[in-house]
């Protein structure tokens, strides 16, 4: 079974800001989000065979707590591959700021 989670809430994602390939660390209540859906994974039952991550710091401790949350040592590979797009100039731009430039059309996630 492929399961995929994204990481937990990071500090960029707080403050409403263009993270893309900024490595940022998760904020307090992202590392909660990342023990409940350990926790939410083991109370299903599902326990995986192997983690892959990117290399970002907050995908990274996403997948450690979720693997303290299964009780268990997982393998664990973080691979480039996986790391968010570049961003280019919109890279720690608040989201604000970039409707301000580009308008509410442009696509904001």
């Amino acid at each position: 079974m492929l399961t995929l989670l994204r990481h937990g809430e990071s500090t960029a994602n707080e403050a409403g800001t263009f993270t893309g390939l900024l490595d940022v660390p998760l904020t307090h209540r992202g590392e909660r989000q990342a023990s409940a859906a350990g926790q939410l994974l083991r109370s299903n039952h599902i326990t995986p065979d192997v983690v892959v991550t990117s290399t970002l710091r907050r995908a990274v401790r996403t997948a450690e707590l979720v693997c303290d949350a299964l009780g268990t040592q997982l393998p664990t590979e973080a691979v480039w591959q996986l790391n968010e797009r570049n961003y280019g100039a919109l890279t720690g731009m608040t989201k604000t700021d970039a409707r301000r430039m580009l308008g509410d059309d442009a696509p904001y996630s």
